[in-house]
């Protein structure tokens, strides 16, 4: 509910006049419309007292504003022209002052303020003195806006209006332009701080409150945010200048506001749809929307049925960004794209219209976890991100159960193990006290392991008791914030025998994984049984630390203490198919009595349904048979895919030899299983960039090749019509392994065939195997060759075409040639979003000096270009290095150039702790890797 705020008629006028007189000079829009409102109810009777604090507190230590003033809404008034470099606007916000007070802290960065004054019901009006100053942790800009009051404001109700201008942001945050075809657009991205980059606010994602938008920009072009415009649009009162209102927002945090403005091309959906879909593009491009817009109408209606909760905004709008820091934002009613990860042309291949519908599933998803019910703090990210993630798994495989989305995470979930396996490694739950804190919290940590940890809880106590806890949850608190512990306290009450309070905590409030040890069967007793033990899994050459401390209810959690583990236990029976058994792992150790096992020769499977969190080990004889039993197809998907997994992690914690999990592997030479051969394909590469020395890597190129070669000599180079998509996908990998570890020559010779096919037209080859001909043919091109690579880029019409060329781009091996395109990453020519697909090819174990001397040569432009855009990419390259010495002159080189950048400092330490697990790896386990391979 909410109301006009009851202010005195002067109060009004007057703040309305703050803007207007900067209209007769500056061109600000202003407008009565604009004005907001607060939430409905008596304002506290809070008594006032002089004021005895320092006039200005200094900068929080936790990174929050301080909590004497609460915003209650907003009105956002902007000039925005795409065409010129700057933009201007007026700032209204309702408050309420718990205390009086002479000084208001909020956020601002980059900005000029021109005017700022408060003002109360009575009439008074404050003028204040602005000043940007830094956050405690601050490391680039100053971002807190100080706003020094003339006189004393009172507790109770008041208003700021703040008169403005500022750049548009120059590396894709905040309000940035961008030109595409010619033209320019404005558009925003403000998760996780970078609101205060377009607008004075209270910029943390608790404050949720409504906000009215107005926006004045050219006539002729298109104005988009959150909510619908209002009917009747304001008159124009400059010539050439439209304005364009928007209806109030429900409430809402800063970080989900968004606009954008631009001569849009819109692709409506039908229009009796609830909610009104469209999908919004730069000119040229909005036919390319329609694959879009029929997943994203089928996956709303999943989520309302799942959710037991209509779709929560007014309209749905899906817009096409030519450049975009993020791969999608889930802004409520205006969600952002890359353009490559909306679009898809009707022949578009089976990989991107797969990661396309992950990615609009993702975003779906947060409309209700995320914008309709709000994280409190950045420390609670996990919940909106690795909700969105395990969502859009469930959601995709209910709409298209073929893709197998569930079962393909489980690679993503092993990838996560690795880094949560570091003593670097941070809790789930992680105190966030500044921007370059909040900004490294976007990590596998968040998005991967939240959603393995939900897949956990889901399975311990049933789909339809935790589907009924997410309902209650959503339903206690929307148009609200939330913590996790609101959440576990709703999936408590709906499995009252299963709570999971406590378990989730052990989880989320410390770094860290465990490993499950099971012994042999046992049938000494009455009944067969297993002993189980738990430990920290730690990856040799780490040291296992103190977990992070947690934020949550679970925060006192102990991190020498047991995990709580739901474990579930596969094991053979004596008469007939496989059993399963469930049970609670809390203590170090338990016996667990298996009903009917097989006693001589049993096995035991310890993660039955690859749904824990957790790493596990099994006697060596034990381990042998579930490697043959993989080997011959007879475990499930998810356990032959968990064994690779888990076979290298123990590699990693010195529980099995490399030698071992080579053998290993090569049982899987006939499997044809996607997800398997993926996995696969994984543990191949990384056997390969860890354990084999140098000298034997010609060994290992031709092992794979006997490995693969009768694989890729079946699937062959041409599919059949009859071919599934999993058989289409495994054909690229196996393949691509071929060319790309094996060195084979008939593969590498046929991709450069196929390059120069889809050179001379794109449209002519099967899009399937375009993206593995074009980056394995590049390997052996030539001048030609990257010429009409770049030709290719530069024409595109496609995002699939554009990425494609610029990954070719990359992965030459050519010295001369690569250096030409990483030169060309840092040119006009190549979007700041794109620089990525030239760069993380050239990072490959062959060419990896090539791409390390360049970076260390040209820092400061790519500093200078990335800036806060992912540059903790070009530190992760610090990760890949085997070599002391590689490794030391990269911490070298790094410590002092990324002291003062946002979101660097956890990834050089993880990536260097990655160096040292890989530098001991090779040191102890090179030697059997080369003796296997001379077998």
């Amino acid at each position: 509910m909410v109301r006009a705020m009851r202010m005195h008629a002067r109060f009004m006028v007057v703040l309305a006049g703050v803007a207007m007189a900067a209209s007769c000079g500056g061109g600000k829009a202003a407008g009565p419309r604009a004005t907001p409102v607060v939430p409905a109810g008596p304002t506290p009777d809070v008594p006032t007292i002089p004021v005895t604090a320092p006039l200005v507190p200094p900068p929080s230590v936790n990174g929050r504003l301080p909590t004497d003033i609460v915003p209650q809404a907003y009105g956002l008034m902007l000039t925005v022209d795409p065409d010129k470099p700057r933009f201007s606007g007026t700032t209204y916000i309702d408050i309420l002052a718990t205390a009086p007070t002479r000084a208001i802290i909020l956020h601002a960065r980059k900005m000029n303020i021109t005017s700022a004054v408060v003002g109360t019901p009575e009439g008074a009006i404050i003028p204040a003195k602005a000043t940007l100053r830094m956050a405690a942790g601050g490391k680039e800009d100053p971002e807190e806006l100080v706003l020094e009051l003339a006189s004393e404001l009172r507790a109770g109700e008041a208003r700021i209006a703040i008169d403005y201008d500022a750049p548009f942001d120059d590396q894709l945050r905040g309000l940035y332009r961008v030109k595409d075809g010619g033209r320019w657009y404005a558009f925003t991205q403000f998760e996780p701080t970078d609101a205060r980059r377009a607008f004075p606010c209270f910029d943390e994602p608790g404050f949720k409150v409504p906000f009215t938008l107005q926006r004045r920009h050219p006539d002729g072009l298109l104005a988009l945010a959150n909510s619908e415009p209002v009917p009747a649009p304001v008159a124009a009162v400059t010539p050439g200048v439209a304005t364009t209102e928007f209806a109030t927002t429900p409430p809402l945090p800063t970080y989900l506001v968004a606009f954008a403005v631009g001569p849009f091309e819109l692709l409506e959906g039908p229009a009796d749809a609830k909610p009104r879909i469209r999908v919004a593009t730069p000119i040229g491009k909005s036919k390319l929307g329609a694959a879009a817009l029929e997943s994203s109408a089928a996956f709303v209606k999943i989520m309302e049925d799942y959710f037991a909760q209509p779709y929560p905004f007014s309209k749905l709008d899906l817009l096409a960004v030519p450049e975009f820091a993020a791969g999608a934002m889930e802004n409520p009613g205006l969600i952002t794209f890359r353009d490559e990860a909306l679009l898809l042309a009707p022949q578009a291949s089976t990989n991107a219209r797969r990661r396309v519908a992950g990615i609009i599933a993702h975003e779906l998803a947060h409309q209700w976890f995320g914008n309709l019910v709000t994280m409190k703090w950045w420390n609670d990210l996990w919940l909106n991100e690795g909700f969105a993630t395990w969502m859009a798994d469930k959601v995709v495989d209910k709409w298209q159960p073929s893709f197998g989305a569930r079962v393909e995470s489980l690679s993503s979930k092993a990838w996560v193990m690795e880094t949560d396996a570091l003593a670097s490694a941070r809790a789930v739950r992680q105190p966030i006290n500044s921007t370059s804190e909040a900004l490294e919290a976007f990590d596998g940590i968040t998005y991967v392991k939240g959603a393995s940890i939900l897949t956990m809880l889901e399975s311990h106590v049933g789909e339809d008791a935790f589907r009924a806890g997410v309902r209650a949850y959503l339903a206690a608190h929307a148009r609200g914030s939330a913590t996790a512990d609101d959440l576990f306290t709703e999936l408590d009450r709906a499995a009252p025998d299963k709570p999971v309070s406590k378990l989730a905590a052990t989880f989320l409030d410390r770094a860290g994984l465990p490993l499950v040890r099971s012994s042999a069967i046992t049938c000494d007793g009455p009944a067969a049984s297993v002993q189980l033990t738990q430990r920290r899994y730690v990856r040799a050459g780490a040291q296992a630390g103190a977990a992070s401390p947690g934020t949550g209810a679970g925060a006192a959690v102990d991190a020498s203490a047991p995990w709580s583990i739901p474990v579930c236990l596969m094991y053979s029976a004596a008469k007939g198919a496989p059993k399963t058994l469930c049970t609670m792992l809390d203590g170090p150790s338990a016996t667990v009595v298996l009903p009917g096992a097989a006693c001589k020769q049993g096995w035991v499977y310890p993660n039955a349904s690859e749904a824990g969190y957790y790493r596990w080990v099994v006697p060596d004889a034990m381990f042998t048979q579930l490697a043959a039993a993989a080997g011959k197809g007879q475990l499930a998907v998810a356990q032959r895919l968990g064994l690779i997994n888990d076979a290298w992690a123990l590699v990693g914690s010195g529980d099995l030899g490399a030698d071992v999990m080579l053998a290993t592997l090569a049982r899987f030479g006939g499997e044809r299983e996607r997800n398997v051969v993926d996995a696969l394909d994984s543990a191949l590469r990384t056997v390969r960039d860890t354990v084999v020395a140098p000298a034997d890597e010609a060994a290992y190129a031709a092992w794979v090749v006997k490995l693969l070669g009768p694989m890729g000599k079946q699937l062959g180079w041409d599919a059949a019509k009859t071919d599934s998509e999993d058989r289409r996908l495994t054909r690229q990998t196996v393949l691509r392994l071929l060319g790309d570890l094996g060195n084979d020559k008939a593969t590498l010779t046929e991709a450069a065939r196929r390059l120069k096919l889809w050179l001379d037209k794109p449209e002519a080859l099967d899009p399937d195997m375009a993206a593995m001909a074009v980056s394995l043919g590049a390997r052996t091109g030539d001048r030609g060759t990257f010429d009409a690579l770049l030709a290719i880029h530069k024409a595109a019409k496609l995002p699939e075409h554009r990425v494609l060329a610029l990954t070719g781009l990359g992965n030459f091996s050519d010295p001369a040639l690569l250096g030409e395109a990483l030169a060309l990453s840092l040119s006009a020519d190549v979007r700041l979003q794109d620089m990525r697909y030239i760069v993380r090819p050239a990072v490959r174990h062959a060419t990896r000096a090539i791409t390390w001397a360049w970076l260390q040569k040209n820092w400061d432009a790519i500093k200078a270009r990335v800036g806060g855009f992912g540059i903790d990419r070009f530190v992760g390259i610090t990760g890949a290095f085997c070599d002391r010495a590689e490794r030391d002159a990269a911490e070298a080189f790094f410590t002092p150039r990324i002291a003062n950048l946002e979101g660097t400092a956890r990834t050089l330490k993880e990536s260097l702790e990655e160096a040292d697990v890989c530098i001991n790896l090779r040191a102890r386990e090179s030697a059997r890797v080369g003796a296997f391979l001379k077998k």
